[in-house]
């Protein structure tokens, strides 16, 4: 598979599963787990192109979700997507600065 391939797959197929997953029950009723498998079906395919970088922090934000799903169980599928993904963004924007 090319990498513009898997490019253009990445940029049609995030959106068309942020639409596409609200209307599917199991998908809401476990949005931790769907969150956690996009991140793990990133790994293999940004490996295969070769594109090491994309492949590893796909990895780094699959496990780091994946930690606070397991240390906040009982907290809200919702509201710990929502808090996760702002402490990894500013994690990330504070690494970015720092180069």
């Amino acid at each position: 598979m090319k990498k513009n391939h898997v490019v253009w797959s990445v940029i049609i197929g995030l959106p068309l599963f942020i639409a596409v997953a609200p209307l599917i029950p199991s998908l809401v009723d476990h949005r931790m787990v769907a969150v956690l498998l996009v991140a793990a079906v990133f790994v293999p395919l940004f490996a295969i192109v070769r594109s090491w970088f994309d492949a590893g922090l796909s990895l780094v934000l699959a496990v780091y979700f994946f930690i606070s799903w397991r240390l906040f169980p009982h907290t809200n599928d919702t509201t710990l997507l929502v808090r996760t993904a702002a402490i990894g963004s500013f994690v990330l924007l504070n690494v970015v600065l720092w180069i």
